[in-house]
């Protein structure tokens, strides 16, 4: 009997088609050779599987889970008898139902417990700084981690000596390049000016003074970016022009052109990790924006009957969006509160003065400025200094709007800034980014409340995966640009990755500690990457490794940074003081507090201030779900807003 020929693998589009034998034979089959047709073969392979739709399954399964907490909560109410209740949550839910006690393995693995108090906990202080000013952070910054507060370099003026050093042609020829860099850097993100103000301010010799004011700090903020020796040099010398006329500026000539010039200063401060200054040059801008109404431009009779803004409007507009965004992002990376409240705002959309030819970059402003004004109004109340004061119903209730509204917006996104597996821009890149650090702060807080509860569960899950997501957008990002180049604010979406990270290497488990050793690593060194320029990332870097050490993880840091941290790496000791306190709060424990950290010394010998935590108590096995709950593999359980058909790649380094 003669042996059967081997299976062709990929028969041609006519043999398909009329279901006839195919020889598989290049460039044409014989049996399309023999009846004298065209033989064509489809080179891409056709998956016969049907694909499943990772993201909608998670999606289902944590809306599920929300459901069944909200479910617990109304028969909670209605049932007064503690056995029935519990037997009808058996019956309803079995074994996996939220408040149900973990059992086998899962219950075994756990996290530090001191290492998830101080993750969720809600952290106010205020430290001296270097030059002995007092310095106010919040929660959301990351930086209430710290016993010592962050060293503010202050920008002084150069000496005379280096500035008669400089020629004017040397500066003629520096501005010109500061104007590029800011269009390339910063501009790209934040669309303080459209690109023809930019080019008509810069051509223009004299003008106003607010137009010289402008013009000063569009080249300061680009000496950022310059590669020139004397760049810092220069831009020190325009920043001194900038300090000695903004004050007459603001009091005999206060328009647009100054809130522009005001917002790209505190964006300079900020860079410069001056955020005293930055918090300043703000409130200035938000004082004159108030001034001259922009934050009312929606109001009835503001606009003609047919709604059509006209140029000058628009370009109003963009101002005040894009002083918005600078303030929500000064709010999450200080941790303080906004200077122009959400409530107060009553202006149209960014997006509504975009053209239908519009570029992606103002597009993705225009979803910028969506997003962080949709966090700002859930950021006020869960960054409270009253938050642990909240029921829980009022604690869950307020999550689960924040996830809605979230998941609504995410929904609503523009296709273009959608991740679909193909290669984006920087700055679609960013604004993924920053949607996954939404959904990162949103949920933060909730690692306090009991582990056997449901929305324990949830924010721990989508905590995790927005971490996990940053680190693969920093992957991605790396094959775009060079992340020296990046926006300052990156530094802290990193960051906020990495510390959740780290807090998962203190898991007993070895799948999800083997998984976020490497995505901890990574950003680790993307941070490095980014101390070239920012000094907030070699801050960034130094507490990652304080914590390392404080949480007792310090073989997840990379070799280079696992050494005994010396005396010469850690700031001197600041007083930190309780911010309710201030408020005249007489209570000596205002929200109930069994457990807190402050009192504990620390086994490295860290003493970490007078710092006081607004959370519950700390229970004695956090975390003890996680096998459960399929952390071993969080590529398949992202967060069930992330609901972009992208595929997750095997890079290597997970």
């Amino acid at each position: 009997m003669s042996e059967k020929a081997a299976k062709v693998e990929i028969a041609c589009e006519g043999c398909r088609k009329r279901k006839r034998k195919c020889n598989g034979a290049r460039p044409a089959c014989m049996a399309c050779v023999a009846r004298a047709q065209d033989c064509h073969y489809l080179d891409e392979e056709v998956s016969r599987k049907r694909k499943l739709n990772v993201d909608y399954v998670a999606s289902l399964e944590e809306t599920i889970e929300v459901l069944r907490g909200q479910i617990l909560e109304l028969n909670k109410r209605s049932d007064n008898d503690e056995q029935y209740r519990i037997r009808r949550e058996q019956e309803l839910f079995g074994d996996e139902h939220p408040n149900a006690t973990l059992s086998g393995d899962s219950s075994r693995e756990k996290r530090l417990a001191s290492a998830v108090d101080e993750v969720s906990a809600m952290i106010w202080k205020i430290d001296l700084g270097a030059d002995g000013r007092p310095q106010f952070t919040g929660p959301s910054g990351n930086f209430t981690f710290q016993s010592a507060s962050t060293m503010v370099e202050q920008i002084s003026a150069a000496p005379t000596d280096e500035r008669m050093t400089i020629c004017h042609s040397e500066v003629r020829t520096a501005k010109q390049e500061f104007v590029n860099h800011f269009i390339n850097h910063v501009n790209l993100y934040h669309q303080f000016l459209e690109a023809s103000q930019i080019i008509e301010i810069d051509s223009i010799s004299s003008g106003g003074i607010d137009t010289q004011l402008l013009r000063d700090a569009i080249h300061v903020a680009g000496s950022r970016f310059s590669l020139r020796q004397d760049a810092d040099k220069i831009g020190k010398l325009i920043m001194d022009e900038f300090e000695s006329k903004v004050l007459q500026t603001c009091r005999s000539q206060p328009s647009s052109l100054v809130v522009q010039a005001l917002c790209i200063i505190s964006w300079y401060c900020l860079a410069c990790s001056q955020d005293n200054m930055a918090w300043m040059y703000l409130h200035m801008a938000s004082a004159i924006n108030l001034q001259l109404g922009l934050h009312v431009t929606a109001l009835q009779n503001l606009h003609n009957q047919a709604g059509i803004m006209s140029p000058n409007d628009a370009r109003l507009l963009r101002i005040l969006w894009s002083f918005a965004l600078q303030d929500r992002i000064l709010t999450a990376m200080l941790g303080r509160q906004c200077s122009l409240p959400w409530k107060r705002i009553k202006a149209r959309e960014f997006s509504e003065t975009l053209q239908p030819d519009a570029k992606l970059e103002e597009i993705t402003f225009g979803h910028q400025c969506r997003l962080w004004y949709l966090l700002d109004q859930y950021l006020d109340q869960i960054y409270d200094f009253d938050f642990g004061r909240l029921d829980f119903k009022r604690r869950s209730k307020l999550l689960i709007d924040g996830r809605e509204r979230l998941f609504d917006f995410h929904q609503s996104v523009d296709r273009r800034l959608r991740e679909d597996g193909k290669q984006k821009p920087k700055c679609v890149i960013v604004f993924q980014m920053s949607y996954q650090t939404a959904l990162l702060l949103v949920h933060r807080p909730y690692l306090c409340e009991k582990p056997d509860t449901w929305i324990y569960r949830v924010a721990l899950r989508s905590i995790t995966a927005a971490a996990s997501s940053i680190t693969r957008l920093v992957h991605i990002y790396r094959k775009t640009d060079d992340l020296a180049n990046a926006p300052p604010f990156l530094v802290h979406h990193i960051m906020s990755a990495a510390i959740m990270l780290l807090l998962n290497t203190t898991s007993t488990d070895q799948e999800i500690c083997r998984r976020s050793i490497g995505r901890f690593r990574l950003c680790v060194s993307a941070l490095e990457d980014m101390q070239q320029r920012w000094k907030r990332a070699a801050d960034a870097i130094l507490l990652l490794r304080e914590l390392a050490h404080r949480w007792s993880v310090v073989h997840v840091l990379p070799i280079h940074l696992s050494a005994p941290l010396a005396a010469s790496d850690t700031k001197a000791k600041q007083p930190a003081v309780h911010v309710e306190k201030m408020l005249g709060d007489q209570s000596s424990n205002p929200v109930g507090m069994d457990h807190d950290l402050s009192t504990e010394p620390d086994p490295l010998g860290f003493d970490f201030g007078e710092v006081y935590m607004a959370t519950g108590s700390v229970s004695p096995e956090p975390w003890g779900f996680a096998n459960d709950y399929a952390l071993q593999d969080l590529t398949a359980y992202p967060d069930f807003s992330q609901m972009f058909n992208h595929m997750w790649p095997d890079n290597g380094w997970d």
